[in-house]
């Protein structure tokens, strides 16, 4: 690879959906799998526009009825939770209705108030926590009263007033809520909501569709699949860059110390040393290794070399030279893989035959060794060793020089007559 095809390869950049490495074509390959194109800005701002403006038809056509809705409810529950409190209080502090009416009254309306407070705040873009703390203490307080004034006598209407109670506070508290994203949509400070994904894929894949969101949510052009598709892009650029810091951060370990690697690693940013090496690294040299490694003539030729290399090791010939000085002589032959085996079944069939003395002063083991393993271990001792002499050989092999001959000649004569 030349410098100037260097030059050409692009570099990976950092769109503004996210990192994502543009890797180059290689000669006579396909191109890799691409992320989807975002849209110009001007049809960007189109489709914005027209989304926002089919959210507020839908808002001003079908939110007063919803909102009215929810009203009636909070209206009912409130009722509700109103005579469980007058109620328990009348049953434990035996009050007449007036009187119990006045601090049922009080905490319902200091509840709502301080929800209503908390509410047209938060629409001018505070947060309200000490109003909606209040609001929470005051409808707790309800909720407590409903159930101590008749959890004695009555558990189930104690459980149901609390209820009561507890619910409308809950319905006031997404009415507002969706009064004050009303608001914030009508004054353009509300971001388009992405698109929705399915419960199956938020369940089975909730990093992919959590990316996907926040990929939706920069840039509303790319819609449902693009998003997907550009999320599993940037994970896995995400995953590659995150492996390639683990190995170097080893390697600088290794080569400067663990205290030095983490030094440098926190010094430098991890982020640009990983782009500034992809950057560099030739794919293409590193592509055309693995390609010629499975290229079918390579692999040929490799099993050709390889079959020819076994061939070359069955041919091993062993030859056996034995010294001209033994008494008779023996005539050296080279024997194959083939004559050792049949001196094997020889010797299986002699071994069970009646065998000579040893002759007097010769220095032999109390039982003799088969002719054929002796042999064996001479062929062997004899490739090892071509240039040792017969009465070393015997020595080594621990056999009298004389039974060692007589072997020699007994294979001599059985060869000669095969």
């Amino acid at each position: 690879m030349t410098a100037s095809t260097m030059s050409d390869m692009p570099a990976p950049t950092n769109t503004v959906n996210g990192f994502h490495p543009t890797l180059p074509t290689l000669p006579g390959a396909a191109a890799p799998a691409q992320p989807p194109r975002a849209p110009d800005q001007a049809e960007l701002d189109r489709k914005r526009h027209e989304a926002r403006a089919a959210r507020i038809k839908i808002m001003r056509t079908e939110g007063p009825i919803v909102r009215w809705i929810l009203r009636g409810i909070y209206l009912l529950a409130l009722i509700t939770a109103g005579i469980g409190q007058a109620t328990g209080l009348m049953t434990k502090l035996h009050l007449v209705l007036l009187l119990a009416l006045i601090p049922v009254i009080a905490t319902e309306a200091l509840a709502v108030a301080f929800a209503a407070v908390a509410a047209y705040r938060r629409k001018l873009g505070e947060n309200a926590y000490l109003a909606f703390s209040l609001a929470v203490t005051f409808s707790g307080f309800a909720v407590w009263v409903n159930w101590y004034g008749h959890h004695d006598t009555q558990p189930f209407l104690a459980y149901f007033f609390a209820m009561f109670s507890a619910a409308g506070f809950v319905v006031f508290v997404i009415e507002s809520a969706f009064a004050r994203r009303d608001s914030l949509l009508l004054q353009n400070q509300i971001d388009d909501p992405p698109p929705v994904y399915g419960l199956w894929l938020q369940l089975t894949q909730p990093r992919l569709v959590a990316r996907a969101k926040e990929l939706a949510v920069k840039n509303p052009g790319l819609g449902r699949g693009g998003s997907l598709e550009l999320a599993r892009i940037t994970i896995a650029a995400d995953a590659r860059r995150k492996a390639m810091q683990r190995v170097i951060k080893a390697d600088l370990a290794r080569v400067l110390g663990a205290d030095n690697a983490n030094l440098m690693m926190s010094v430098i940013d991890p982020d640009l040393l990983t782009d500034e090496i992809q950057s560099q690294s030739r794919l293409g040299e590193l592509a055309g290794i693995y390609a010629r490694r499975i290229d079918p003539a390579q692999i040929e030729a490799a099993h050709a070399a390889e079959a020819a290399k076994r061939r070359r090791s069955a041919r091993v010939v062993r030859v056996a030279t034995p010294d001209s000085g033994l008494a008779g002589g023996a005539t050296g032959a080279s024997q194959t893989s083939s004559r050792t085996s049949t001196a094997q079944n020889g010797a299986n069939r002699a071994s069970s035959s009646t065998r000579k003395q040893p002759a007097k002063g010769a220095t032999e083991p109390k039982q003799k060794r088969p002719a054929a393993v002796l042999l064996q271990q001479y062929d062997d001792l004899t490739t090892a060793e071509p240039a040792l002499q017969e009465q070393a050989k015997a020595e080594r092999l621990g056999v009298s020089y004389a039974r060692l001959g007589q072997v020699l000649r007994d294979a001599g004569r059985r060869q000669s007559t095969s």
